[in-house]
């Protein structure tokens, strides 16, 4: 999530995504192809990862669950385990903790 975080002035589209798309599953790098780095509402985390409850109806390739606080509210986290390691398949923002 830290990746994820809007770029600082200077930072282009495509060192942004450089950067972030080899942390996602391939269905997260469609999911998240088009975003514009500029408009993410956070800029950093504020705090520790916590693994969260799995539901009842999660998806079985689903592994785990994280919740991350960022300094525009809590992110849920859906990480995958790949060969290539844990991947982030889906980022939801859980709104405002301010």
């Amino acid at each position: 999530m830290g990746a994820f975080a809007r770029p600082l002035a200077g930072v282009d589209r495509d060192a942004w995504w450089a950067a972030v798309s080899p942390l996602m599953t391939p269905q997260g790098r469609l999911d998240y192809a088009g975003v514009d780095p500029t408009r993410v509402p956070f800029t950093r985390l504020t705090g520790p990862g916590l693994i969260q409850p799995q539901p009842q109806e999660a998806d079985s390739h689903l592994q785990t669950l994280v919740r991350i606080p960022t300094d525009a509210g809590d992110y849920l986290i859906a990480l995958e385990h790949r060969q290539q390691g844990w991947l982030v398949a889906r980022a939801t923002p859980q709104g405002s903790t301010r």
